[in-house]
């Protein structure tokens, strides 16, 4: 169950709604490969295993004011910028199917973290899986959902 809010997200975006965390400024956005990591909706950014490791890949950042809204069917969506990674250099034949939302909290419900920590907040299905030798640059531009 790769795709949707996990654990820590349900608990960022309920603490924020009541002011018990400060907002943040930006998102941090990676990618990975769910049939490697098969994460649960208990699952953190440690269970992320298959993130490319070559040295020109780094997780996107995007300014949360870029996060924009809108309504559909009674849903209310998100959706982020496009984002690039380069898998220029990546010279593992390793596939990726999805990406990934990571934001900095405290979390005091689902873990007890002294200091702000780096948390998996939501997950979603890439519209293609990519296999990282043959693909370059990657450009996103499907990072969105809802939190129903």
């Amino acid at each position: 169950m790769a795709d949707g809010l996990k654990d820590y997200g349900e608990e960022y975006f309920q603490r924020r709604s009541t002011d018990d965390l400060a907002n943040v400024s930006t998102w941090t956005i990676g990618i990975f490969n769910d049939n490697t990591d098969a994460l649960t909706d208990s699952s953190d950014i440690g269970a992320i295993t298959s993130e490319p490791g070559n040295t020109n890949y780094s997780r996107q950042t995007v300014q949360a004011s870029n996060i924009t809204f809108s309504q559909s069917g009674g849903d209310v969506e998100w959706s982020a910028p496009d984002v690039t990674f380069d898998l220029t250099d990546n010279s593992s034949s390793n596939d990726f199917t999805h990406w990934f939302v990571v934001i900095s909290y405290q979390s005091n419900v689902v873990g007890s973290d002294g200091s702000a920590t780096d948390h998996l907040i939501i997950t979603g299905s890439l519209s293609d899986t990519y296999t990282g030798s043959s693909t370059g640059n990657l450009q996103v531009s499907d990072i969105s959902g809802s939190l129903t």
